[in-house]
Parts: structure tokens; sequence; C-alpha cells
């Protein structure tokens, strides 16, 4: 997804917070799922209305893991704590 950049930051009346992504490809809606911070920074957990999730977490730059996984140059890896996933979906049967 390249050229993807942020417009618009909402949180209309205490709903989940709005960002809005475009590209010249798609737009994208995120729905604020939850976070570990206080002040809403880093680690963040989205959810899109494309039926994905987008993970904001810390930038991965040590060389001995990058080298142990095989990212394509239009794909990144974040660290995020275990305890940040408490804020998915839990899969319904």
């Amino acid at each position: 997804m390249v050229g993807v950049e942020p417009l618009t930051f909402r949180r209309p009346g205490g709903d989940p917070l709005a960002i809005h992504l475009r590209s010249e490809e798609i737009t994208m809606k995120l729905t604020f799922l939850g976070s570990n911070s206080e002040n809403g920074q880093s680690p963040t957990f989205y959810a899109t209305d494309r039926g994905t999730y987008v993970v904001q977490g810390w930038k991965i730059t040590d060389a001995d893991a990058l080298a142990q996984m095989d990212i394509p140059d239009h794909e990144t890896a974040v660290e995020i704590p275990a305890e940040l996933l408490r804020h998915a979906p839990r899969p319904t049967a």
C-alpha cells in the first residue's frame, strides 16, 4: 500500500476514533479498538472496514531480528506488547 497517508483524525461524541487513510488505489477507514498507552500513542490496535486489522507499534531496528524474517520491500514489521492483543475481537463459532 504505497502512498498511504493519514488525512483526518476525529473522535466524535465518544465514538471510536475514526482515521481515514487514502492512496491512489484505496480508501481505508480505521476504527480504534484499543491502546496500551495513556496518551493515545503507540502501540495501538485498529479494525479496518475491509475485515482486516492494523497495528501501530515500535519499529524493529534490530538487524538480527530483521534477518530472521523475509519481509518484502512493500511490508514492514513492528513490535507490540502481548497485552495489546486483549483488544482483538474474539472469533465466533
